[in-house]
């Protein structure tokens, strides 16, 4: 079900059967997980366990958690680090007692189409261990999509600048 070595491992929960064997998976196996959630789903509470790193949209939400306990919310289920992404505002994140809010650069959006898709891959491209400037670079190239028309046009104006 997994590669051989793969660095990380990104799962949303759309198909939680086959989120659940690779998380259960990766986890025997040491490699970090990372939890792309829009919305929170039925099997949502049994994927958490086995996330390193939940990145959430504000939507997301537990049943029954007022926003500002959302962060505290998904630790309790076992992520160590926890995101969430507030559109074009500032991402709020919390890493064991550290909090912290990463501020975004001002763009012009032209499309939105597959931001949080680019932001959560910029992220795992990204990532060695430092969530914190894992989302930052992840909110750059994020917005550096926002600025063309699709989700690949920006790709053949990218620059190694956003780094």
């Amino acid at each position: 079900m997994l590669p051989a070595d793969p660095s990380i491992i990104l799962v949303d929960g759309f198909v939680p059967e086959i989120a659940l064997r690779i998380v259960r998976k990766a986890k025997e196996r040491g490699i970090p997980i990372v939890f792309d959630g829009g919305s929170w789903k039925a099997s949502t509470s049994e994927l958490l366990p086995f996330v390193d790193y939940a990145i959430v949209s504000e939507r997301f939400r537990p049943p029954g958690v007022n926003e500002p306990d959302v962060i505290d919310a998904i630790h309790d289920f076992g992520p160590k680090a926890v995101a969430v992404t507030r559109g074009g505002q500032s991402i709020f994140w919390s890493l064991g007692d550290a909090r912290g809010t990463i501020e975004l650069t001002s763009i012009v959006a032209v499309d939105t189409l597959g931001a949080g898709d680019i932001f959560h891959g910029a992220f795992c491209y990204r990532f060695e261990g430092d969530f914190v400037k894992s989302l930052e670079f992840a909110a750059k190239v994020s917005a550096e999509s926002c600025r063309y028309v699709g989700t690949r046009e920006w790709i053949s104006h990218w620059t190694n600048s956003v780094s």
